[in-house]
């Protein structure tokens, strides 16, 4: 039963893992090459800037998906309290992302 229960709590880490770093690589398709087109193509043609508009969301994404790769290990480290913490920071960083998108939009 304990062996089944580490094999869990490791494959629950590295599916947490796994999506850090799908998150670190899209902030750094849309940071650095620029690939807005990934979010939809309606998206890019309506656009102000879009080299600000990818640095912007690149920046969010590649901060989120290092917090969510550290997570794990900081789990241990801390304990179960930090979940609250990690909630409380990837909430604002996406109010921050929709709060602030709608200002690269033409009108």
């Amino acid at each position: 039963m304990d062996i089944e229960r580490q094999l869990l709590l490791a494959l629950d880490e590295g599916i947490i893992i796994a999506f850090g770093i799908l998150a670190c690589v899209l902030g750094y398709l849309y940071w650095f090459c620029q690939k807005i087109p990934l979010i939809g193509l309606s998206v890019e043609k309506s656009l102000k800037d879009k080299n600000a508009f990818g640095a912007f969301l690149g920046k969010w994404l590649l901060t989120i998906g290092l917090l969510t790769i550290l997570f794990p290990f900081a789990l241990k480290l801390v304990g179960k309290e930090l979940w609250w913490i990690y909630a409380v920071i990837v909430l604002a960083a996406i109010l921050r992302i929709l709060q602030r998108c709608p200002g690269f939009y033409k009108k």
